[in-house]
C-alpha cells in the first residue's frame, strides 16, 4: 500500500461465490488486482466473466463473499467512489434517440471531475459525429460513444465487459489508443473481460483465465511470453523418447522426424540440453515465441481436455 493509495488493491474479490438456481456461476473466485495494472480477465463462454463484472459494479449481488472497488465494499458505495468508476460493455444500451450532444448534456452534471477539454479532444480523435441520433451509428461508433460518455470523468477504474468483439481493426485500434492514453495519464486500473486476447493485447499487462467461476491461473504478459515457447526438434532417426517427458511440455504436432511441443517453463540455460536428455537422436533445436493469443488457447485447449476426461470418468 502506497501514499498515494489508502487501499491495496484497486480491484479485489474474496471468497466469491454466485448461483443462478442449481447452477454455480462464481466458486469462491479470489481476485486482487493492484492500482494502475491493466488486466484481461479471459475465459471461454459461461466462466464467469460477466457475472464477476456485474457484481464488481452493483448490477448483481453474490450469494458468498465479496466485492471490493478502491478499497471499499461495492454494495456500500457512496457517489464520491461511484463517480469515480466506469464501465463500458458489449450489450450495454444507449439512448438512441439522443444525440451525442444531448448525451453529453446529460451526463455531464453527474460528475464532479468532468474534462471538457478531455471531451473535445475524444470527439476529434475517435472521430465522433456528435450531431447525429444514436440509433443510426455502427457497432463501433457506439463504442466510441460509450468511451466518451466514461473516460472525460477521469475514472480511477475502468472495467469493461467483451468491448472489442468483432469491431472493424481500425475502430478497435483508435479505441485502444483512447484506453492506453486514459490509462497512462490517470495511472488507472482496468479490468477487461474478453475470449480472445486478441483483440485487447496492446493496453494488457496482466492476464487471468477464469474456468468454471475459478481462477485456474494468472500472469504477466511479459513473463508469459518469456516462459512459454514452441520447441520445434527434428530427429536424425525415429526412436522412442529417452525419458518421460516433462510436465510442462505439451506435444502439438508430430511427422516423421519433427516433433513440436509447447513448453510453459522454458528457461534459456536449461531446456535445450533438457530437449536432447529426451531425445538423443535430436539434430536441430528450435524456439519459437508465442503470441499471447497462441498461450491462451493452449491453456483453452488443456482446459476442454480436462472437461472431456471430468465427463468421461
Amino acid at each position: 500500500m502506497s501514499a498515494y493509495y489508502p487501499y491495496t488493491y484497486a480491484i479485489s474479490t474474496t471468497k466469491l461465490v454466485k448461483q443462478y438456481g442449481l447452477e454455480v456461476a462464481l466458486q469462491g473466485l479470489e481476485l486482487n488486482i493492484e492500482p494502475g495494472i491493466r488486466y484481461a480477465l479471459l475465459g471461454c463462454n459461461g466462466a464467469g466473466k460477466t457475472t464477476t463484472l456485474k457484481i464488481l459494479t452493483n448490477i448483481l449481488r453474490p450469494t458468498e463473499g465479496e466485492a471490493r472497488l478502491l478499497g471499499v465494499e461495492t454494495s456500500k458505495m457512496k457517489r464520491d467512489l461511484i463517480e469515480r468508476i466506469g464501465f463500458v460493455s458489449e450489450s450495454q444500451k444507449l439512448p438512441e434517440w439522443m444525440t451525442v450532444n444531448n448525451l453529453l448534456k446529460y451526463i455531464r452534471p453527474m460528475y464532479r471531475y468532468w474534462d471538457e477539454a478531455l471531451t473535445s479532444q475524444l470527439i476529434d480523435t475517435l472521430e465522433i459525429p456528435t450531431h447525429k441520433r444514436i440509433r443510426g451509428f455502427s457497432r463501433g461508433m457506439k463504442l466510441k460513444a460509450k468511451l466518451l460518455s466514461v473516460l472525460p470523468a477521469h475514472p480511477k477504474v475502468l472495467m469493461m465487459d467483451e468491448p472489442m468483439s468483432g469491431l472493424d481493426p481500425l475502430v478497435r485500434e483508435d479505441c485502444l489508443k483512447a484506453i492506453q492514453d486514459w490509462s497512462e495519464s490517470t495511472e488507472g486500473t482496468l479490468l477487461v473481460s474478453s475470449h480472445d486476447i486478441e483483440d485487447i493485447a496492446p493496453v494488457i499487462d496482466r492476464i487471468g483465465i477464469l474456468h468454471k467461476g475459478k481462477l485456474f491461473m494468472e500472469a504477466n504478459t511479459e513473463d508469459l511470453q518469456q516462459t512459454h515457447k514452441r520447441l520445434i526438434i527434428e530427429r536424425s532417426e525415429i526412436t522412442p523418447p529417452n525419458a518421460e517427458l516433462p510436465e510442462h511440455w505439451t506435444l502439438v504436432n508430430k511427422n516423421e522426424s519433427t516433433l513440436t511441443y509447447i513448453d510453459t517453463q522454458y528457461n534459456s540455460e536449461s531446456t535445450e540440453s533438457l530437449a536432447r536428455s529426451i531425445h538423443a537422436n535430436m539434430s536441430s533445436f528450435t524456439v519459437e515465441d508465442m503470441r499471447l493469443k497462441e498461450i491462451y488457447v493452449h491453456y483453452a485447449s488443456v482446459l476442454r481436455k480436462r472437461n472431456y476426461a471430468t465427463a468421461a470418468a
